[in-house]
């Protein structure tokens, strides 16, 4: 793929034929599968794999790009696992690449010794797409070892639920022998983790840009007392407070994503689900009635924003993580960090 421009634009185009607000609706405890086979067929969906291996090369910003775009769509796929962390964990660890969907799971399993293999026990909680996808990376542990494996998902009883914007997050108890798995180190789990953070953070970033332009569409088509609401100084301010904490947020992610340090990766997470709180209130007020209707696609938006700023810990969660990452250094290093982490996301352009 020749930049990011031509790759969102690719994406948007394919978006707006396989994935409108009626495809959303009718997804909600399932998935799109039509949506995946067209991403599939423009070679998608093997973002981040190497040419050499049949896959479309580019790297994160390439993956990034794309889960942005869908955000905005309000995909009903497990974008962020199977484009940022399957890829990655697979070439890091010597396992098979794979089409089909993929979903992942960071939460470590026990593990032991077993039939020259490894005995993996213990319970999935809120996995994404857990039920839908053909196989499932997971993280076991024994004693201070970890290890990654790929289960194929036919072997799996899911217990089937959904978060607030009716994506699948399932659950399932797990006891398998497993051959095929590779060692990984504990600095390399922090690091899957701020992987889907930094994904989690553009969904919401991609999200919270559709919803400006959603208000400003409405703001600018509707008249009350003979004028548009967007001549309303009230309007205009609510309108631009929405705008400014997309911007901000959109910086935050652009820096992680240009030079993602364990302290820039947390900032952005923090910075989206501070900034979505705000986003999808102004915006359900600016809208009115019209906002909280089914038929609307306001809701699809607004509602993963809420469910994906309360992911992973949520903002307080990230808040005291970018903390203990700020301090690390000892206090008498704070400020150095973060001027430094500011100098950073200064010297950045934003998308």
């Amino acid at each position: 793929m020749d930049g990011t421009d031509e790759l969102e634009r690719l994406t948007r185009d394919i978006l707006e034929r396989h994935c409108g607000p009626e495809t959303v609706e009718a997804a909600e405890g399932s998935w799109a599968p039509e949506l995946w086979s067209a991403l599939a067929a423009s070679g998608l969906t093997a973002l981040g794999l190497p040419e050499e291996d049949g896959g479309s090369g580019g790297g994160l910003a390439e993956a990034t790009a794309v889960v942005r775009v869908a955000a905005g769509f309000a995909a009903p796929l497990p974008l962020v696992p199977a484009l940022l962390l399957a890829p990655r964990i697979r070439a890091a660890f010597g396992l098979r690449q794979a089409d089909g969907l993929v979903t992942v799971s960071l939460t470590p399993l026990d593990a032991e010794r077993a039939d020259g293999g490894w005995r993996i026990t213990g319970r999935l909680h809120d996995v994404r797409y857990g039920h839908l996808a053909e196989s499932l990376l997971i993280v076991a542990r024994h004693g201070e070892e970890l290890i990654v494996a790929e289960l194929e998902n036919d072997g799996l009883d899911w217990e089937r639920a959904t978060d607030l914007a009716g994506e699948p997050r399932d659950s399932a108890e797990v006891d398998v022998v497993v051959r095929r798995t590779a060692p990984i180190e504990g600095a390399t789990l922090d690091e899957l983790r701020d992987l889907e953070a930094l994904g989690t953070a553009w969904a919401m970033v991609g999200a919270m840009e559709r919803v400006l332009g959603l208000v400003v569409g409405y703001t600018t088509q509707r008249e009350q007392f003979g004028r548009t609401l967007s001549r309303f100084q009230a309007v205009k301010q609510l309108a631009a407070e929405i705008a400014g904490e997309v911007a901000i947020s959109r910086a935050a992610a652009v820096a992680a994503t240009s030079s993602p340090s364990p302290l820039a990766v947390a900032s952005a997470r923090v910075r989206a689900a501070m900034a979505a709180t705000p986003v999808a209130r102004i915006a359900h007020q600016l809208h009115g009635a019209i906002g909280y209707t089914r038929e609307y696609p306001l809701h699809q938006l607004t509602r993963r924003l809420w469910s994906w700023r309360d992911e992973g810990g949520g903002e307080r969660g990230w808040t005291e993580l970018a903390g203990r990452r700020a301090l690390a250094g000892g206090p008498e290093r704070l400020w150095q960090t973060l001027t430094a982490a500011g100098a950073s996301e200064s010297g950045e352009e934003s998308r």
